[in-house]
């Protein structure tokens, strides 16, 4: 988890230091790890970044971060699972890369796809790229929008930021509660969270699956992702759908344990958390993960002592299995 916010102020003025200093600063829980603001004074944007280092802990990871001599800017909340992948196949295209990070990768492949590059990411994200050249702001979040992005639109600029309670502190902006979608909140949640709408009158949601392009003061958004378009047939039989499942889990296991600090899991003791835990170990134990967490035996169990919902004992028993030490939260 990272802070990402910006400013871009349509007329070109500059943004004011305190400006995005005090929208970045409202992100700090979110990143304790490094704090970036980037300026272009001329073209009137302003970048900022709170930092959770997960991928190449050195400064080379640092936020905003830029690539092509300064062409593109990003900053970016998330992880590229399938990275390693996707920086091998663009350094056989002559890209070059100075960090071991994801955040690089992701400038070289809007470099080289632009935004097709996201249906080539296996991962969760949003972020905003600016293109000094073209002189455009990219804005994209992941297929099921589990990384936030909220963005206020106005006729003098855009801004945006990873949480909502972040436009308090937004220069020139009055946060004012939206009664009528804190009153359907109140009775179907998810029909709000779902949708583009937020508590805040003026700010609004970058739905997940979704991107936006903003250029000469304007913001076009674009849906990226429906997965009724990318639906696949099931294989015919129950044994071979089986064993696809199995590989897919996987891998999607492998994936999310490639880290270069410690990792761990949820252990309830039911079927999908004991699943994920031992598969963890299978991978740990010769498949190629590629940058593997170090220390990734860690398996945190919510106790409920003397209730019948208790699982500790079936998240002990699988925990020995597989390998891993239990961390109690008692509840």
């Amino acid at each position: 988890m990272c802070g990402i916010a910006g400013v871009l102020n349509f007329d070109g003025r500059p943004v004011a230091q305190q400006t995005i200093d005090c929208f970045t600063d409202s992100l700090a829980h979110r990143g304790p790890d490094g704090r970036g603001t980037w300026k272009n004074d001329p073209c009137g944007i302003a970048l900022g970044h709170r930092r959770l280092a997960i991928l190449d802990l050195s400064e080379s990871g640092h936020q905003p971060m830029a690539y092509l001599d300064g062409r593109y800017i990003i900053t970016f909340n998330g992880e590229i699972y399938n990275f390693l992948e996707i920086r091998a196949e663009l350094k056989t295209d002559g890209y070059t890369f100075f960090s071991d990070s994801d955040t690089e990768v992701v400038l070289a492949a809007y470099d080289k796809w632009g935004p097709e590059m996201l249906l080539r990411f296996n991962g969760m994200w949003a972020f905003a790229i600016w293109d000094a050249k073209e002189r455009t702001l990219f804005l994209a979040r992941d297929r099921f929008g589990i990384k936030p992005l909220h963005y206020r639109l106005a006729p003098q600029g855009l801004a945006f930021a990873s949480e909502l309670k972040a436009f308090h502190h937004l220069d020139g902006y009055h946060a004012e509660l939206d009664i009528q979608t804190a009153g359907l909140a109140s009775r179907q949640a998810f029909r709000v969270e779902g949708s583009e709408r937020t508590l805040f009158k003026g700010v609004l949601r970058l739905q997940g699956g979704h991107s936006a392009l903003v250029r000469n003061g304007r913001m076009a958004i674009s849906r990226w992702w429906n997965t009724l378009d990318h639906l696949v047939s099931p294989p015919p039989t129950l044994e071979v759908q089986a064993e696809e499942f199995y590989r897919l889990f996987s891998d999607s296991v492998r994936l999310r344990m490639r880290s270069d600090v410690k990792v761990g899991t949820c252990l309830s003791g039911g079927f999908d958390s004991t699943a994920v835990a031992c598969t963890m170990a299978k991978m740990a134990s010769g498949a190629a993960v590629g940058r593997q967490a170090a220390d990734w035996r860690h398996a945190f169990v919510a106790t409920f002592p003397g209730k019948l919902n208790d699982e500790q004992p079936q998240a002990e028993e699988a925990a020995n299995y597989a390998g891993v030490k239990t961390l109690l939260l008692e509840i």
